[in-house]
C-alpha cells in the first residue's frame, strides 16, 4: 500500500529543487530550508535487502537525519504482535570527507525476523521480505548530469523525470525495487551561465578527491527516491558514478547494504582508495515452488574500452565470489551495473586513427570470462537505454539505464562483425581470452523509464514490462533463460 509522504518532501519533490544550498560551500554548512521542518524525525526512512549473513530477516532499516538529531528507534511489530525496539546505531562519518558531510547523517537497525509492521523514527518503512514475488521493479542510471558540456535540466521534470518514475514505480506497488546503480551525476559545480537549469545545484568541495557532499546526494537521490521508500524493500547496487573519487562516499553513507561500512571510500592521506565490495545474493520465492536467487557483482570500478591489469585479479574474485553463489541455484540472475555485453551507439566513436569497438565495459567482460553459465540473464544499466543483447551460448544482456539521466542518443546501434573482447579488427584484447562471437540479438530504445519484471510459466520464464515516464508500456522482453527477445509493444 502507497502510504503518503510527509508534506515537505512532497513539494520539494514536485518542485524540482531543494531550495539554495550555500554559493560556496562552508566549512559547517546550513541545511536547505525545507529540512528543518521535518526535525526531529528523520527526512526518509527505507528498508535494503541485505543477505540474511548480514541480518536474518534479510532487511536493514536506514535513516537519514540532519546533523545533530539523534538515531531513533526501530519499532516493529512481529506476527505474534510483540512490539519490538532496537536502537539505531550512527553510520561513522569518516573525518577525512569533511567538510562535504558535515549536515546529514545515517542512522541503521536490523530489522527483527516475522516483523509485520515497522516504523523508524516515526516514518513507516516495509517491515520484510515478500513472501511471494509477482512484480520486480528494475530501475537504473538516475541522477541528473552535471558534468562537462552536458548540462541536464535538474528544475524539469521532462527533461529529468526521476521523481516522475519514481512515482509510477511506487503506484505500480511492487514487491521489491532493484536500483542498478549511478544515483549520483552532479560532479561538478554548475556554470554560472547555466544557473538556471541546474537548479542552484550544490558542487564538489575543491581540493577534495572526490565530487560529492550530502548536499548533492539529497538532491540527486534522497528526494526524488521518496515515494520508493514506503512501499518496497530495495536492493541497491553500486554503479561506477559510485567510486571512490565520485560518489562513493555518499554511496557508503546511505545506501550500501553492508553493516557498519560508511568509512570504506574515505581517503586516505588524501588519496580515494578503489574498493570493490564483496558479492552477495538474495534468494526470493515466485510462484508455486519456484524461487530466484539474485547474485549481486559490485562492477563499479575499470574500464569501458580497455583491460586494467590491476584490476583484474579482484575483480575477477568478485565474479568468482558470484558464480559460486549462483552454482547450487535452480534459477539465477546476475546483477551488475556495468553490463558485460553492453554496445554503445557508433555516433560516440572517436575519430580515426583510434581503434574502437561499440563493445563496452571491456574489464568486466575480461573479469567474469567462463564465469556466466550458471545464469539465466544479466541484467545492468551503465549505458543510458534500455537494451537487450544476445549472444550465442551467453545468458541474455538486459540493459535498464534510463531512469532519468541525460539519455544516450538513439541512433548509432549496431552488430559490430566482431564479439566482445576482441578489437576493431577482430584480434583478441589479450591473447589468453578468445573473443565471443557477436550478438545474433540487438534491440534499443532510448527513452525515459523502468522496468516491471513478472514471473512466466516455467522455470527462466519471465516478462519484462518496459515502461515510461507515464507508466505506458513501450516495449516487452521475454526471457526463457538463457534466451532474451525485445520487441515494441
Amino acid at each position: 500500500m502507497l502510504r503518503r509522504l510527509g508534506p515537505v518532501i512532497v513539494a520539494a519533490l514536485l518542485a524540482g529543487s531543494l531550495g539554495t544550498a550555500p554559493a560556496t560551500q562552508a566549512a559547517t554548512p546550513t541545511l536547505p530550508a525545507a529540512i528543518p521542518a521535518l526535525s526531529p524525525r528523520p527526512l526518509v526512512a527505507f528498508s535494503l535487502v541485505v543477505p540474511v549473513s548480514t541480518a536474518p530477516s534479510g532487511l536493514i532499516a536506514r535513516a537519514i537525519l540532519p546533523k545533530g538529531v539523534a538515531c531513533p528507534p526501530l519499532v516493529a511489530r512481529t506476527s505474534s504482535g510483540k512490539k519490538v525496539a532496537r536502537a539505531s546505531r550512527p553510520r561513522v562519518i569518516p573525518g577525512s570527507t569533511n567538510p562535504a558531510f558535515t549536515a546529514l547523517r545515517s542512522c541503521e537497525a536490523k530489522m527483527p525476523r516475522n516483523a509485520t509492521r515497522a516504523e523508524f523514527g516515526g516514518l513507516p518503512i516495509p517491515s520484510s521480505m515478500p513472501a511471494r514475488i509477482d512484480r520486480l521493479a528494475i530501475v537504473g542510471d538516475t541522477g541528473c548530469r552535471i558534468w562537462e558540456s552536458y548540462i541536464q535540466d535538474c528544475t524539469s521534470a521532462q527533461d529529468w523525470p526521476y521523481a516522475r518514475i519514481a512515482q509510477r514505480i511506487a503506484e505500480d506497488d511492487p514487491d521489491l525495487i532493484v536500483h542498478m546503480g549511478d544515483y549520483f551525476y552532479r560532479e561538478e559545480t554548475c556554470p554560472e551561465a547555466q544557473a538556471d537549469l541546474c537548479a542552484n545545484s550544490p558542487g564538489p568541495i575543491p581540493g577534495l578527491p572526490f565530487t560529492d557532499t550530502d548536499y548533492s546526494w539529497l538532491a540527486d537521490a534522497i528526494v526524488p527516491m521518496a515515494p520508493l521508500f514506503p512501499v518496497a524493500p530495495i536492493l541497491a547496487l553500486r554503479g561506477n558514478h559510485e567510486e571512490c573519487f565520485r560518489g562513493g562516499n555518499g554511496w557508503f553513507l546511505f545506501f550500501d547494504p553492508s553493516w557498519q561500512s560508511a568509512d570504506l571510500c574515505a581517503p586516505v592521506d588524501g588519496v580515494a582508495p578503489t574498493i570493490i565490495s564483496d558479492s552477495y545474493a538474495v534468494d526470493l520465492p515466485l510462484r508455486g515452488d519456484r524461487a530466484l536467487r539474485l547474485v549481486v557483482v559490485d562492477s563499479s570500478n575499470g574500464s569501458d574500452t580497455s583491460i586494467t591489469p590491476s584490476l583484474q585479479p579482484g575483480q575477477r574474485a568478485a565474479y568468482q565470489a558470484g558464480t559460486a553463489l549462483a552454482a547450487d541455484a535452480g534459477e539465477s540472475w546476475l546483477l551488475t551495473h556495468r553490463p558485460i555485453t553492453g554496445l554503445v551507439t557508433t555516433e560516440y566513436s572517436p575519430p580515426p586513427p583510434t581503434e574502437w569497438t561499440p563493445w563496452t565495459s571491456m574489464d568486466q567482460a575480461a573479469a567474469s570470462y567462463g564465469l556466466l553459465d550458471d545464469y539465466g540473464i544479466v541484467v545492468g544499466s551503465h549505458i543510458h537505454v534500455v537494451e537487450s543483447v544476445q549472444i550465442p551460448g551467453l545468458p541474455g544482456q538486459l540493459v535498464v539505464g534510463n531512469g532519468g539521466t541525460l539519455l544516450d542518443s538513439s541512433t548509432g546501434y549496431v552488430i559490430p562483425p566482431h564479439g566482445a573482447l576482441a578489437d576493431a579488427s577482430g584480434q583478441p584484447v589479450d591473447p589468453g581470452l578468445t573473443p565471443y562471437p557477436t550478438a545474433s540479438r540487438l534491440w534499443v530504445r532510448a527513452q525515459f523509464g523502468y522496468a516491471i519484471a513478472t514471473p512466466g510459466q516455467g522455470s527462466g520464464a519471465w516478462r519484462f514490462s518496459l515502461r515510461s515516464v507515464s507508466g505506458d508500456e513501450f516495449a516487452v522482453c521475454r526471457l526463457r533463460a538463457p534466451d532474451l527477445r525485445c520487441a515494441d509493444a
